[in-house]
């Protein structure tokens, strides 16, 4: 067990990464749909408020673009050592280290393996009283439906509100 490094760090910084991913994916949805919604001829004074939160517009999609990226990293990183330090204990999670990682990269198989992996994982650790498998359930349906689009969404988004104004 001394041969295999402690996955606590990675815990941590993949829960932070989690956080602040998930955070800033509302906050931009919030952003966008304001930008969206907002009729200027009823609010006149947008276009000042529009420029005075440009910066913190492009602040917010900048942190949600790098750690939604970031976050499958740190995530997968935890995992692979995770199921190593298990395999070192002798126990089994359906999985060995290169295999919970590499399944999430296979077509189809990428939307049941690594669920069962992570499910193993939790049910191996004894976490089902911490965790239990309808919270598991909801991570993995939110986490298979986000769209990659984060940050180009914020200029639509922009470039949409500007048409408003320019044609009214």
């Amino acid at each position: 067990m001394a041969a295999v490094p402690s996955s606590a760090a990675r815990a941590r910084w993949t829960s932070i990464l989690l956080l602040v991913s998930g955070g800033s994916a509302v906050i931009n949805l919030l952003f966008s749909a304001a930008l969206l919604l907002t009729d200027v001829e009823e609010h006149p004074s947008f276009s000042e408020v529009f420029d005075t939160l440009t910066p913190l517009t492009y602040t917010i999609a900048f942190v949600d673009y790098f750690s939604y990226r970031l976050a499958p990293v740190a995530f997968l990183m935890w995992e692979y050592r995770v199921v190593r330090q298990l395999g070192v204990l002798g126990l089994d999670v359906g999985a060995t280290p290169g295999w919970a990682i590499g399944w999430w990269f296979i077509p189809f198989a990428n939307l049941v393996k690594p669920f069962r992996i992570i499910q193993r994982t939790v049910k191996t650790l004894g976490l089902e009283s911490l965790i239990p498998l309808a919270h598991l359930g909801s991570w993995w349906a939110t986490h298979s439906g986000r769209p990659e689009d984060g940050a180009p969404n914020q200029e639509r988004c922009r470039s949409a509100s500007r048409k408003n104004w320019v044609s009214e």
